[in-house]
């Protein structure tokens, strides 16, 4: 029975996921959406996974194939946010070595203003 498998199929994903298995996790939630494309849960997980693995733009893909299924998915869209700042950290700190001190400071001025104003409304 497809039904029954697919819930075997989770219940290992879940104790790989658990067990920080992250190959295995990985393996068994790649099958989960394919086998259930549309539910979300198994696109975030997969985020976490690759967010785990070092691996952020799966990351990214992931925990918006989550939202696109599920738009109120509200740790979906945290995550995702968190690994963009994280890539956005990146970048601009190897930026630095590329602009001159003028600039730096205008940059990291600009950035920090816009975080404050988000934060305030």
């Amino acid at each position: 029975n497809d039904t029954d498998q697919i819930k075997l199929l989770r219940e290992h994903a879940r104790q790989a996921y658990i067990n920080q298995e992250w190959e295995l996790a990985e393996k068994k939630y790649l099958a989960l959406s394919r086998s259930e494309p549309r539910r979300a849960e198994n696109w975030f997980k997969l985020g976490n996974i690759y967010v785990n693995t070092a691996r952020p733009e799966h990351a990214v893909s992931s925990y918006r194939q989550a939202i696109i299924i599920k738009p109120e998915h509200g740790r979906a869209r945290h995550n995702l946010g968190m690994v963009h700042m994280r890539l956005g950290i990146y970048q601009l700190i190897h930026a630095r070595q590329f602009l001159g001190d003028d600039e730096k400071q205008q940059t990291l001025k600009e950035l920090l203003e816009e975080l404050q104003s988000e934060l305030q409304d």
